[in-house]
């Protein structure tokens, strides 16, 4: 079994992750191509998302962060919405 790694950052009891299918930008239709994770976490190392996924696994994965944020069930989307040009 490996080592857990350090993380900084943790928040969990993510109810809903919803995140992007892929990791290069979507246009059009494909912009909606998006991967629900239930009870999930992420892991944030040093300002950086190092990992995310079933909540069982990252906690697995990393030691006890120095900050834990619990988010209580609620979901949590990408944040990179321009408002003032884009329907939100």
């Amino acid at each position: 079994m490996a080592e857990a790694e350090p993380v900084t950052t943790l928040i969990y009891n993510i109810g809903q992750l919803a995140t992007p299918v892929g990791s290069s930008p979507r246009r059009g239709r494909e912009a909606g191509n998006i991967l629900i994770i239930a009870q999930s976490a992420i892991a944030i190392q040093r300002g950086r998302i190092v990992a995310m996924g079933p909540e069982s696994i990252v906690r697995a994965r990393f030691t006890e962060p120095d900050i834990a944020v619990d988010v209580g069930g609620r979901a949590v989307v990408p944040g990179f919405v321009d408002p003032h040009t884009h329907l939100i």
